[in-house]
C-alpha cells in the first residue's frame, strides 16, 4: 500500500464578510493559489462563483469552515 501526502502552500489572511441575508462572517481566506497575492484577487482572478471561509468566528455558523457563494456577499473587508 503506497501512502500519498498532499501538500499545499497556505497563507492566510484574515477578513469580514457580510451576506446579502445579513449574517456576518469572520474568518480566513487562503491567498497562496497562482497569481493571487490579495483578497481582492479571489473576487477579480478567481472564475470560480465560491470562497472557502475557515477558522469561522459567526455565532450564525455552526461550523469552522463555510463556502460562501460570491453572488451572494455585500461586502468583505480585509483585516490584514
Amino acid at each position: 500500500m503506497t501512502i500519498k501526502h498532499i501538500t499545499m502552500d497556505i497563507e492566510p489572511r484574515n477578513l469580514t464578510i457580510k451576506m446579502s441575508s445579513g449574517i456576518v462572517i469572520k474568518g480566513k481566506v487562503n491567498i497562496a493559489e497562482g497569481p493571487i497575492t490579495r483578497v481582492s484577487d479571489l473576487f477579480v482572478l478567481r472564475k470560480d462563483p465560491f470562497l472557502v471561509v475557515y477558522d469561522i468566528d459567526s455565532e450564525d455558523i455552526p461550523g469552522n469552515v463555510v463556502i460562501v457563494n460570491k453572488n451572494h456577499i455585500e461586502w468583505v473587508v480585509p483585516e490584514d
